[in-house]
């Protein structure tokens, strides 16, 4: 500082024996560095009267607003459907293992149409007469639904079933378990007794439980109309006529169903009866 030498000053600053020029200078210099403490010194004061808070390290940032997904809508369970086929089911309406039937001819002299294959536009492969009264043999017994019965699942229910080959016409060996589910839409084709029945349900034929409890028809049944049967079947039988062997449709034909036990059993006491 201009070879100053801080030894040797006054109590004012300024060095003994300094020049009347070098007292100015010293005078100037601490004026200007007194008003710059003086201004140090208020900044402090102003700085201290203000309570320093806690730094929050998360205070720069905004903290975004939480936020809430609307709950998606449930979607409506939808239900593999089930697309109706016409079935042949061996055996005929009402059967039971232990019962067969015979066939009562009542028509006469006429000639009943004997058709190639168990179907209303089948050509026509041979025809047939008997006597009146008289039994025939028949080979083969079909019940063919073209129209299953559409019901409705009122309450879940769970149940075994044996699945039903219809290329085949028969059961599989192996059952299954399957649950059943309110709201859903099946098919009645056939029912058994004890309260089992052949429905279409989902991808498939089978041979399960139909409780009358958990299952309605979808539609109001026409009058006379039985509710636990299918809409359209009908009952086919295969004999050998006069000169060759077909089908013909048993309610269709002037014939008369007589049941009976099979060999090995009593005569059945309702024998009888037009179906």
């Amino acid at each position: 500082m201009d070879g100053w030498n801080w030894r040797g000053l006054n109590r004012s600053g300024i060095r003994v024996g300094a020049s009347e020029v070098e007292v100015k200078k010293m005078k100037k210099r601490w004026k200007i560095l007194g008003v710059a403490s003086v201004g140090l010194f208020f900044s402090l004061a102003a700085g201290c009267d203000e309570v320093s808070e806690p730094s929050d390290p998360l205070a720069e940032f905004e903290r975004p607003e939480a936020l809430v997904e609307p709950a998606a809508e449930t979607p409506e369970e939808e239900f593999e459907e089930f697309d109706p086929v016409v079935v042949e089911f061996p055996g005929w309406p009402g059967q039971d293992e232990q019962m067969t039937f015979e066939l009562m001819w009542l028509g006469g002299n006429e000639q009943l149409e004997l058709r190639e294959a168990p179907k209303v536009d089948a050509q026509v492969a041979a025809g047939g007469s008997w006597f009146d009264g008289d039994h025939f043999d028949w080979l083969q017994s079909l019940v063919v639904v073209q129209t299953p019965r559409p019901l409705v699942v009122v309450q879940d229910y769970e149940m075994t079933v044996t699945p039903f080959d219809t290329e085949e016409g028969e059961l599989e060996a192996a059952d299954e378990r399957i649950r059943l589910e309110q709201g859903e839409r099946i098919f009645l084709y056939r029912y058994q007794d004890e309260g089992s029945c052949y429905l279409g349900i989902r991808d498939g034929v089978v041979l399960g439980s139909c409780p009358r409890s958990r299952l309605e028809p979808e539609e109001e049944p026409q009058e006379l109309d039985d509710p636990w049967t299918s809409i359209d079947e009908k009952w086919w039988v295969k004999v050998e006529g006069d000169d060759g062997v077909g089908w013909f449709v048993v309610s269709e034909a002037p014939v008369e169903v007589h049941p009976r036990e099979i060999e090995g059993y009593d005569e059945f006491d309702g024998a009888g009866g037009h179906y």
